[in-house]
């Protein structure tokens, strides 16, 4: 009825109020920090930092440029992140030459990393208390199975491609290699392991980033590990099934 109706709607208007509560205390703390990043400069000196290592190190450069979106990250939401990392660390990578979409994208991945990361973990505090587990099991664990996503951003820096960036070989190209790799992690993580697909898996990782200039060589490289993979993985089911027959 209309009572209930009504109780309903105070009931909602009580949650927007919290939830918009919490949007407008992080606007204004991100307002602080961007105000205090512009008055001190240190948005360009990170810039110029990132571009001076990488002059040197283009690898070295991206590696402190992941560890401290990393550390930015830690305890802010995605929008937070975002804003913060795109703004001080994603034009020092552009001005080395990366992309402007796999640049913003690298900082953004990896600041978000805090949320299935220990110490703070905060996806993984609220799955814990869901599940009623151990935060720290729960922390491990998300790391554990989500070790590929560490691996994403750098494939966005070292093959573009992925983001459809470049001509339409090396989108092809980018695009192949990188459905071999999940096609071996997949069969890797769809059972017991083996050294076989670990080896598999291995392989199809340096296949599917630009570590080996030969195109020719990383297609093949790719189909060897990707034959072997699926031929573990039959072998196994095999096993499986005889045991369960003869039982």
């Amino acid at each position: 009825g209309p009572a209930a109706l009504a109780r309903r709607l105070a009931k909602r208007f009580h949650s927007a109020a919290d939830a918009i509560a919490g949007l407008v205390v992080a606007g204004a703390v991100l307002g602080i920090v961007l105000a205090a990043v512009a008055s001190t400069g240190l948005d360009v000196k990170a810039s110029i930092a990132v571009g001076e290592m990488g002059a040197e190190n283009f690898v070295f450069a991206v590696a402190i440029t992941a560890a401290a979106a990393f550390v930015l990250g830690l305890g802010m939401a995605t929008t937070g992140v975002y804003v913060i990392t795109g703004a001080l660390l994603a034009p020092g990578l552009v001005a080395l030459g990366a992309p402007v979409l796999a640049a913003h994208l690298f900082v953004l991945y990896c600041g978000v990393l805090s949320m299935i990361t220990p110490p703070v973990a905060f996806a993984a505090l609220a799955a814990s208390g869901l599940a009623g587990a151990s935060f720290r099991d729960t922390s491990f664990a998300a790391m554990r199975f989500g070790w590929s996503l560490f691996a994403v951003p750098v494939l966005f820096i070292l093959s573009p491609g992925l983001l459809l960036i470049g001509s339409i070989g090396d989108i092809t190209l980018a695009l192949t290699t990188v459905l071999g790799l999940l096609v071996c992690n997949s069969n890797r993580c769809a059972g017991p392991g083996s050294w076989m697909l670990t080896l598999a898996t291995a392989g199809a990782a340096l296949a599917a980033t630009p570590a080996i200039v030969d195109v020719p060589f990383r297609l093949a490289l790719m189909l060897v590990c990707v034959l072997l993979s699926l031929w573990a993985r039959a072998q196994q089911r095999k096993h499986v099934t005889t045991v369960v027959s003869t039982r």
